[in-house]
């Protein structure tokens, strides 16, 4: 619960969040008679206070408190469980682990004596419960973290009409929660301990989330956390759009599901219209949520799991780990960013005529199943992606030598801009510290001493240009995504769409803008574009993009995607059932 500073939030632990003072907030708690413990503290301008300490600062001094929420969380809880089959562990026959690539998990507990225990490294990082053996009265704090690692290793074993050709997985498990009486501050701290102390896991599948919806006017806290590790450690979130249950009347997502940077997955049927308990996103902070949509479950055709056994589930908690299975593949096997990872996986889910304002429940859409169709390029198309680092420059030009024919451009263009800026949670609505706006189009030049070659842009993007009305702030949030860490840019077509007219001899451009808003903007980010340049005619121009590309001594690398999946399959075969 989101609390402004009049508000009367005296009742339980509550975890503020403080503006900045001249004096450090521990000294000036310290001058104040406030107590707190070092570990009371999760940054200089995050303490966690009771109810009393929290009445005495609000007496001293009430201007300093930003906002707060309730240290207390109530998870969303939305697993059937039904009996286990007969099958026991002793039918499943499972090779030891090698050198496979490692997904994060921070969740409840781990069942350490399931039958792929040696693919998994289990940390219980709160709670004695968790160290306990599993009975009928505790089995709660085990079932959903072992159902959610299930799937991350091996999810097709049980599913094989999800089978997504990204083989197995090593899992590290943290537990980070018990699924009762859980406190936000203690996730969150050990969340933060997670990320820091394994830099070598690049995707985190936290598949826990809030049964309260989001705030209207904040990124609740958790959020700010995950976006603040992901920008700083250069790792991929994969978070639920959370679920609406009979018990809850919420009908927009739960926190994290607001995470900017993360990807939010919400849960589709597999006739890939929204499940029965999928919640709406909200879009106050410049970045629409959810982003993706995946097969979840639903009631009479629920997923499967496994906990003592296999069980089916359905939920937002298990769509969320298909997808990060695929981010992992695309960042440990073909060595992408996480930019480019977030970048392919919602270009995948975005189709050609996609009506992007109606993402309230799907986000861009449904992830393909397989990884190949993730990856895939149309005969059609040409698929360009671009890493820029963005460092002091603000404003940086890439040009492209795009086939022409008969002084025409044959070509309708989708563009997909991911990067993670920094943020600032207390800056309400103006939360993203960094825009990166994207220009791409035919290039001109006006002829003129002073002028660099311009842009004529698909999508009619005049920001930058003067004080022209279209440029307002309003309606660069609205039709330019302004703020929008996730951009998609898409031009409709028709069978009577006619392609564009060349303008001088320049090609097309790409033009990067960055911009900053407090003093927390990026000294330098890191940011992945995607570019697909559809062919009206349906001829293939790749071969001829390419040449041209060298020609034009660009730095230009073919990704030999086949070859590498190809790979994995061969030193992943399938263990059948005994």
């Amino acid at each position: 619960m989101t609390v402004t500073p009049g508000s009367q939030f005296t009742s339980s632990t509550g975890i503020i969040s403080l503006y900045n003072t001249n004096l450090s907030n521990k000294e000036l708690f310290t001058k104040l008679g406030i107590e707190s413990n070092d570990w009371d503290w999760l940054d200089e301008h995050t303490v966690l206070l009771s109810p009393h300490e929290l009445q005495k600062l609000k007496k001293s001094l009430p201007n300093i408190i930003c906002m707060g929420c309730e240290d207390e969380i109530t998870l969303s809880d939305e697993t059937e469980y039904v009996p286990p089959p007969a099958s026991k562990d002793s039918n499943f026959v499972v090779e030891d682990p090698t050198d496979e690539a490692i997904i994060g998990v921070l969740d409840t507990g781990f069942d350490t004596s399931c039958y792929f225990s040696r693919w998994v490294t289990y940390e219980n990082k709160i709670s004695s419960v968790l160290d306990e053996n599993i009975t009928e009265h505790n089995r709660g704090a085990f079932s959903h973290g072992t159902f959610i690692t299930s799937i991350l290793h091996d999810g097709p074993r049980f599913n094989p009409d999800l089978e997504d050709g990204c083989g197995k997985f090593r899992v590290k498990h943290f537990a980070v929660a018990t699924g009762k009486n859980d406190s936000l501050f203690t996730i969150t701290s050990k969340i933060i301990e997670a990320v820091k102390s394994n830099p070598q896991i690049k995707v985190w599948n936290l598949s826990l989330g809030a049964d309260e919806a989001c705030s209207p006017d904040s990124i609740s806290f958790l959020a700010s956390v995950l976006d603040k590790l992901q920008s700083q450690y250069n790792v991929l979130f994969i978070v639920p759009g959370t679920n609406q249950t009979e018990s809850s009347d919420h009908k927009f997502i739960g926190s994290p599901a607001d995470s900017v940077n993360a990807i939010c997955v919400n849960s589709v049927r597999f006739n890939k219209l929204p499940a029965t308990y999928s919640r709406k996103g909200r879009t106050e902070h410049g970045s629409q949520k959810p982003d993706l949509s995946y097969f979840g479950g639903d009631s009479g055709e629920e997923i499967y799991a496994y906990f003592k056994g296999i069980r089916k589930v359905k939920g937002t908690s298990f769509a969320a780990p298909w997808i990060a299975r695929k981010a992992a593949f695309l960042i440990h096997y073909l060595f992408f960013t996480p930019q480019m990872a977030k970048a392919f996986l919602l270009d995948s889910a975005v189709q050609w005529n996609l009506d992007l304002p109606k993402r309230k429940y799907l986000g861009y859409g449904v992830v393909p199943k397989r990884i190949e169709d993730v990856l895939s390029i149309k005969d059609d198309e040409i698929k360009i992606c671009i890493n820029v680092g963005a460092s002091k420059h603000n404003n940086y030009m890439i040009r492209l030598p795009v086939p022409s024919d008969n002084d025409i451009y044959p070509y309708v263009a989708k563009a997909v801009l991911c990067y993670f800026p920094n943020t600032e949670r207390r800056n309400g609505v103006d939360y993203t510290c960094t825009e990166v706006d994207v220009k791409i189009g035919r290039t001109y030049d006006e002829k003129s001493w002073s002028s660099a070659p311009k842009l004529k842009t698909i999508n009619f993007d005049t920001q930058g240009e003067g004080p022209l009305p279209e440029n307002s702030e309003k309606n660069s949030r609205k039709f330019f995504q302004k703020w929008n860490n996730s951009k998609v840019i898409l031009e409709r077509f028709s069978p009577r769409t006619k392609g564009k007219k060349t303008i001088g001899d320049l090609g097309w451009g790409i033009n990067f803008v960055k911009i900053g808003r407090t003093s927390n903007t990026d000294s330098s980010i890191q940011a992945a574009l995607l570019l697909t340049l559809k062919e009206l005619k349906g001829r293939n121009r790749t071969d001829k993009f390419y040449l041209d590309v060298q020609k034009e001594h660009l730095l230009v690398k073919k990704i030999d995607i086949e070859s590498q999946i190809n790979l994995i399959h061969t030193l992943d075969q399938h263990i059948s059932l005994s």
